[in-house]
Protein backbone atom coordinates (compact mmCIF):
# COMPACT_ATOMS: atom_id res chain seq x y z
CA UNK A 1 0.00 0.00 0.00
CA UNK A 2 1.27 3.47 -0.83
CA UNK A 3 0.48 6.23 1.66
CA UNK A 4 1.22 9.77 0.53
CA UNK A 5 2.25 12.55 2.83
CA UNK A 6 5.04 14.98 3.54
CA UNK A 7 7.81 15.38 6.06
CA UNK A 8 7.65 18.39 8.39
CA UNK A 9 10.27 18.94 11.08
CA UNK A 10 11.46 15.36 10.69
CA UNK A 11 7.99 13.81 11.09
CA UNK A 12 5.80 12.13 8.49
CA UNK A 13 2.38 13.75 8.09
CA UNK A 14 -0.01 11.55 6.09
CA UNK A 15 -2.35 13.28 3.67
CA UNK A 16 -4.99 10.75 4.75
CA UNK A 17 -4.35 9.94 8.45
CA UNK A 18 -7.23 7.45 8.64
CA UNK A 19 -5.84 5.41 5.74
CA UNK A 20 -2.41 5.57 7.36
CA UNK A 21 -3.76 4.20 10.65
CA UNK A 22 -5.81 1.53 8.87
CA UNK A 23 -2.72 0.36 6.98
CA UNK A 24 -0.90 -0.32 10.24
CA UNK A 25 -3.85 -1.75 12.18
CA UNK A 26 -3.99 -4.77 9.89
CA UNK A 27 -0.45 -5.70 10.98
CA UNK A 28 -0.99 -5.37 14.72
CA UNK A 29 1.54 -7.52 16.57
CA UNK A 30 3.48 -8.34 13.40
CA UNK A 31 6.85 -7.13 12.14
CA UNK A 32 6.64 -4.78 9.16
CA UNK A 33 9.03 -3.04 6.78
CA UNK A 34 8.44 0.59 5.87
CA UNK A 35 10.02 1.96 2.69
CA UNK A 36 10.42 5.71 2.37
CA UNK A 37 11.10 7.27 -1.01
CA UNK A 38 10.65 10.64 -2.65
CA UNK A 39 7.27 10.98 -4.33
CA UNK A 40 7.19 11.62 -8.06
CA UNK A 41 3.98 12.49 -9.82
CA UNK A 42 3.03 9.74 -12.26
CA UNK A 43 2.00 10.49 -15.81
CA UNK A 44 -1.02 12.74 -16.12
CA UNK A 45 -4.39 11.85 -17.60
CA UNK A 46 -3.88 14.27 -20.53
CA UNK A 47 -0.52 12.60 -21.25
CA UNK A 48 -2.18 9.19 -21.16
CA UNK A 49 -5.02 10.40 -23.41
CA UNK A 50 -2.52 11.83 -25.91
CA UNK A 51 -0.42 8.66 -26.00
CA UNK A 52 -3.33 6.22 -26.34
CA UNK A 53 -5.49 8.56 -28.44
CA UNK A 54 -2.87 9.89 -30.87
CA UNK A 55 0.52 8.17 -30.83
CA UNK A 56 -0.62 4.55 -30.51
CA UNK A 57 -3.46 4.75 -33.09
CA UNK A 58 -1.24 6.46 -35.68
CA UNK A 59 1.49 3.84 -35.24
CA UNK A 60 -1.07 1.01 -35.23
CA UNK A 61 -2.73 2.27 -38.42
CA UNK A 62 0.55 2.65 -40.24
CA UNK A 63 1.84 -0.77 -39.17
CA UNK A 64 -1.51 -2.50 -39.78
CA UNK A 65 -1.51 -3.78 -36.21
CA UNK A 66 -3.90 -3.54 -33.28
CA UNK A 67 -3.49 -0.68 -30.83
CA UNK A 68 -2.46 -3.20 -28.18
CA UNK A 69 0.29 -4.62 -30.38
CA UNK A 70 1.46 -1.15 -31.39
CA UNK A 71 1.68 -0.18 -27.71
CA UNK A 72 3.67 -3.35 -26.94
CA UNK A 73 6.02 -2.62 -29.85
CA UNK A 74 6.57 0.96 -28.68
CA UNK A 75 7.32 -0.24 -25.15
CA UNK A 76 9.77 -2.84 -26.49
CA UNK A 77 11.54 -0.18 -28.53
CA UNK A 78 11.48 2.77 -26.16
CA UNK A 79 10.80 1.70 -22.56
CA UNK A 80 13.02 -1.19 -21.59
CA UNK A 81 15.44 -2.22 -18.91
CA UNK A 82 18.48 -4.36 -19.51
CA UNK A 83 18.88 -7.64 -17.67
CA UNK A 84 22.22 -9.41 -17.58
CA UNK A 85 22.14 -13.18 -18.01
CA UNK A 86 24.85 -15.84 -18.35
CA UNK A 87 24.30 -15.81 -22.11
CA UNK A 88 24.25 -12.03 -22.54
CA UNK A 89 22.07 -8.99 -22.09
CA UNK A 90 18.30 -9.13 -22.57
CA UNK A 91 16.11 -6.07 -23.12
CA UNK A 92 12.84 -6.29 -21.18
CA UNK A 93 9.88 -3.99 -22.00
CA UNK A 94 8.60 -2.08 -18.98
CA UNK A 95 5.14 -0.82 -18.11
CA UNK A 96 4.54 2.84 -18.86
CA UNK A 97 2.08 3.22 -15.98
CA UNK A 98 4.75 3.98 -13.38
CA UNK A 99 6.63 6.59 -15.37
CA UNK A 100 6.76 10.10 -13.92
CA UNK A 101 5.28 12.95 -15.92
CA UNK A 102 8.76 13.86 -17.23
CA UNK A 103 9.70 10.25 -18.00
CA UNK A 104 6.41 9.75 -19.85
CA UNK A 105 6.90 12.98 -21.80
CA UNK A 106 10.39 11.79 -22.81
CA UNK A 107 8.96 8.38 -23.76
CA UNK A 108 6.28 9.97 -25.98
CA UNK A 109 8.94 12.10 -27.65
CA UNK A 110 11.09 9.01 -28.36
CA UNK A 111 8.01 7.33 -29.89
CA UNK A 112 7.26 10.38 -32.04
CA UNK A 113 10.86 10.68 -33.21
CA UNK A 114 11.03 6.96 -34.03
CA UNK A 115 7.76 7.13 -36.00
CA UNK A 116 9.12 10.06 -38.02
CA UNK A 117 12.55 8.54 -38.66
CA UNK A 118 11.73 4.85 -39.02
CA UNK A 119 8.16 4.83 -40.33
CA UNK A 120 8.15 8.22 -42.06
CA UNK A 121 4.97 9.10 -40.14
CA UNK A 122 4.30 12.49 -38.60
CA UNK A 123 2.71 12.46 -35.15
CA UNK A 124 1.53 15.89 -33.97
CA UNK A 125 3.04 17.38 -30.86
CA UNK A 126 0.61 17.20 -27.90
CA UNK A 127 0.28 20.99 -27.84
CA UNK A 128 -0.71 21.10 -31.53
CA UNK A 129 -4.02 19.37 -30.87
CA UNK A 130 -4.77 20.82 -27.47
CA UNK A 131 -4.16 17.48 -25.73
CA UNK A 132 -2.51 19.12 -22.71
CA UNK A 133 -3.99 21.85 -20.63
CA UNK A 134 -7.60 20.81 -21.23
Amino acid sequence: MEILGEVKKGKFIAFNPDLFSQAFRQFEGKKVAVIVKKYFKKRSNPQNDYYHGVIVPIVADYMGESKKDAHEALKALHNTRLMETEKGTVSIPQSTTKLTTQEFSDYCERCRRWAAEFLGVYIPDPNEGGYFGR
